[in-house]
């Protein structure tokens, strides 16, 4: 551990608790805060790693004050900045949150993105807690409300409904490549890119659109997730391997057997329920049983409603790839069946 010397400390007032400050934001009242640290104790904003910052909970106000604050206060962009929510104590709380940082020499980049993802979302992080492990491990669970008229199942596809694929297939392979030295980390920049890309998009721009059906793409690879949306809908899922978007070097790594855990744990637990065609390209069903870490979104929708949404997120820059067909489940038959 490295010592750790605090230079200054500053705080406000009560602040809404008694009226004295009850005409400022929270957010000006941060900016302030941080303004004046830095003023005091002489360090310029660009030498800051990160912002942790002490908050009394309030229930009228957004999730991640820190982050708020230091934009307000028109500090560097990149800098990462977390809150600390708590009824008292929260500023000694988050000095020796920040001490433990320092003293690691580590600065926590990890907690800041996920909390500018839920600010992104629209959620707030209500709390949670930490554990001391040899590999850092970050985790949510979401809990709120959903309208019922709104919600899309994985088990509303229809037969004739044809399948919309809106990210790239292969971050479970390329992460493995790249804890094997074979690739390097800024050579998937658009892996990383699209792992760091909200579901938001496609549900946002199909908005007036009609959707039967949809899932997400993560843990179970396309055709675990495929299987399990032709399963609950009573439906075969015809795949064309050939029209699925992939990251760059995918196949090559897969044909050199590159190939996580979790894909063999796929193909073993959805394999039975699976038939592929002979002759598709090699690595690529390796590539399909791939686990997705914030992969994209399977839709099954009619094909005039599916053209309609490729072309909305076209013209936004995103992917949308027709990937497949919903077919009639014939007796006996395979739940997904993968052709060239």
């Amino acid at each position: 551990m490295r010592d750790v010397v605090v230079t200054d400390c500053v705080r406000t007032a009560v602040g809404k608790m008694n009226g004295s400050l009850s005409e400022y934001d929270e957010q000006i009242l941060a900016a302030v805060v941080m303004k004046e640290v830095l003023r005091r104790s002489r360090i310029e904003p660009d030498d800051v790693d990160e912002v942790i910052f002490g908050h009394v909970k309030m229930n009228t106000y957004p999730m991640n004050l820190a982050r708020y604050g230091w934009l307000q206060a028109e500090l560097p962009e990149g800098v990462p900045g977390y809150t600390l929510h708590r009824a008292c104590s929260s500023g000694s709380q988050s000095i020796f949150d920040a001490c433990q940082v320092i003293g690691c020499g580590d600065a926590d980049v990890i907690l800041a993105g996920g909390a500018d993802k839920c600010v992104e979302a629209g959620c707030s992080i209500a709390g949670g807690h930490t554990i001391n492990d040899d590999e850092p491990k970050y985790g949510l669970s979401v809990s709120g409300f959903v309208a019922l008229d709104r919600m899309l199942a994985n088990s509303g596809a229809h037969v004739g409904d044809v399948l919309l694929l809106t990210k790239a297939i292969g971050s479970g392979i390329i992460t493995t490549a790249i804890k094997g030295e074979l690739v390097e980390q800024d050579e998937a920049g658009p892996m990383f890119d699209s792992m760091r890309t909200l579901n938001e998009a496609p549900i946002r721009l199909a908005e007036g659109l009609e959707l039967h059906g949809c899932t997400d793409i993560t843990g179970f690879g396309l055709i675990g997730h495929a299987c399990e949306m032709a399963e609950g809908s009573g439906v075969q899922i015809e795949l064309t391997s050939g029209a699925v978007p992939l990251f760059d070097q995918v196949l090559d790594m897969a044909r050199l057997g590159i190939i996580p855990a979790g894909a063999y744990r796929n193909q073993d637990f959805f394999g039975p329920r699976v038939a592929a065609d002979e002759g598709l390209e090699p690595g690529m069903l390796d590539t399909l049983y791939d686990p997705q870490t914030s992969g994209g979104l399977l839709i099954a929708a009619p094909a005039a409603d599916v053209d309609e949404l490729a072309c909305r997120l076209h013209a936004e820059g995103r992917i949308a790839a027709v990937v497949g067909r919903v077919c009639e489940l014939v007796p006996g038959g395979p739940a997904v069946r993968v052709v060239r």
